[in-house]
């Protein structure tokens, strides 16, 4: 079970994402589609509206969703000047 990283501040949609992209692969836009339900896929900009949001919710945490490539997303921890 994927951890809940920014624990009851995300929509049921973004914890569906976080929950795939807690892996740190690289995952396509069309695979994030994959774990939505047809009425919570309501555009394709709704999903860089979801990573927007995600990304603001895990910056201050430690952790960013980065673009990989064109249309691919990966999840991952921030160094920062000490490490």
């Amino acid at each position: 079970m994927a951890r809940n990283y920014a624990k009851n501040s995300v929509s049921p949609i973004e914890q569906k994402l976080l929950d795939v992209l807690s892996d740190g692969k690289v995952h396509s836009r069309e695979a994030l589609k994959l774990c939505l339900s047809d009425e919570e896929l309501t555009a394709d900009e709704a999903i860089k509206m979801q990573i927007s949001n995600l990304r603001k919710i895990l910056r201050p945490q430690g952790r960013d969703i980065v673009l990989w490539g064109t249309g691919h997303y990966r999840m991952m921890r921030l160094l920062n000047d000490e490490e």
